[in-house]
């Protein structure tokens, strides 16, 4: 039997049979590789592995393991990640499909070839009331989908799915992952896109963090959105600098992300003042753990080309919207603030007056820790109850 170069690797939790053999059958159409599913604590390994066999012939080496808890997307993915064994990986949600049967072929030739990371484009799958409209994402390293990836690479920047008080981040872990390989690459280890799409995401309505806050809002966009996106912003930065204390990469994605933070913050004081607070509080963690060491080091004329490029990504989503104060403002209070990190505590026991539920489902998606009680609300319920 030939070796094969490429494993996917194929995280499931209680994944629909239906659409995890149609993922399968695209993958079977391609050149073979290795398959590792891995059952998320969802006790359905037995399942997955008769789906696979009735799809897949001897060339695909299949592997279906179990997790014994539920771990998270990015959990389950690092668990398959931990057995390649081949020399290229990439990976693929049960519930999508390939958009070709020859994107593993061409992928393959390109990594043979070459000493790049990556080889990515996708698109998404948007429905609507009038059409089915599908939307290119084709030169963004923000999730993992459709790209394919050098294990050797990894293993030598140890680049892993994040973790958070010991647990996998739900929510924006792909984003810290693919951010941390952007920061660590060289001019020998560069980012390479396909021109076709790769990979076709589809919309899942009860995905861990497309979730109704108030009045029909996304309560993703403002809250585990915003909180994942900076905590894995914080945590790639974090690992990059281990290997490299001072880049010029690094530092641009840091002033970055403070500016979009900026965007993001002025949406949700219009939309939905009930977790400003709460983005506050995070964008002053980042400001004083990240940007402030550095703040020297990005000039006036940097920042300034780094924002008109941000303000016009922007546009659309913040044309109905007047700042509550301008980027010069914004890095001044930035500057005045002190960072108290037991703050946190305080705003999520405000919050939870208001709206349980919120604080509720950020621990589902991992950027709240499970046991933020100990310091904001459990000691108020617990003395409710024993009265």
């Amino acid at each position: 039997m030939t070796e094969n170069k490429l494993t996917t690797v194929i995280p499931a939790y209680n994944a629909d049979f239906d659409k995890l053999a149609r993922l399968l059958h695209t993958i079977a159409t391609q050149t073979p590789c290795d398959v590792i599913i891995v059952s998320d604590g969802d006790k359905k390994k037995d399942e997955y592995r008769t789906i696979a066999g009735s799809i897949f012939d001897n060339r695909f080496r299949v592997n279906v393991i179990n997790c014994t808890e539920n771990l998270g997307p990015g959990g389950a993915r690092q668990k398959g990640l931990d057995m390649v064994k081949t020399p290229y990986v990439n990976f693929c949600d049960a519930d999508d499909l390939l958009a070709s049967p020859l994107i593993y072929e061409n992928a393959i030739r390109v990594l043979d070839n070459d000493k790049s990371i990556v080889c990515a484009s996708y698109c998404f799958l948007q429905p609507n009331d009038e059409m089915t409209q599908f939307l290119p994402h084709m030169n963004d390293m923000i999730w993992t989908f459709g790209k394919f990836y050098r294990v050797d690479f990894l293993k030598k920047y140890d680049v892993r799915f994040p973790m958070y008080d010991g647990r996998y981040l739900r929510a924006n872990e792909d984003t810290s992952f693919d951010q941390c390989i952007q920061l660590l690459a060289n001019e020998r280890e560069r980012v390479v896109f396909f021109k076709n799409a790769a990979y076709i995401w589809m919309p899942k309505e009860d995905s861990i963090t497309r979730v109704k806050y108030k009045d029909d809002l996304n309560q993703y966009n403002h809250d585990q959105c915003f909180c994942g996106w900076l905590l894995s912003t914080t945590l790639a930065t974090q690992h990059a600098r281990t290997f490299r204390p001072f880049s010029g990469q690094i530092l641009q994605s840091i002033a970055t992300t403070m500016i979009q933070a900026f965007f993001y913050y002025q949406k949700c004081l219009h939309e939905a003042p009930f977790f400003a607070p709460q983005q506050w509080y995070y964008i002053k963690k980042f400001y004083h753990e990240q940007y402030s060491e550095l703040a020297d080091k990005i000039s006036d004329e940097a920042l300034a080309e780094i924002y008109s490029v941000i303000s016009a990504q922007n546009g659309q989503n913040m044309i109905h919207i007047i700042p509550s104060f301008g980027i010069r403002e914004y890095f001044d209070k930035l500057k005045e603030s002190t960072f108290n990190p037991d703050e946190i505590y305080d705003i999520w026991a405000d919050m939870y007056k208001e709206d349980p539920e919120a604080l509720e489902r950020n621990v589902k998606c991992g950027v709240m820790p499970k046991n933020y009680w100990r310091k904001s609300t459990n000691v108020t319920i617990a003395k409710k109850k024993k009265k």
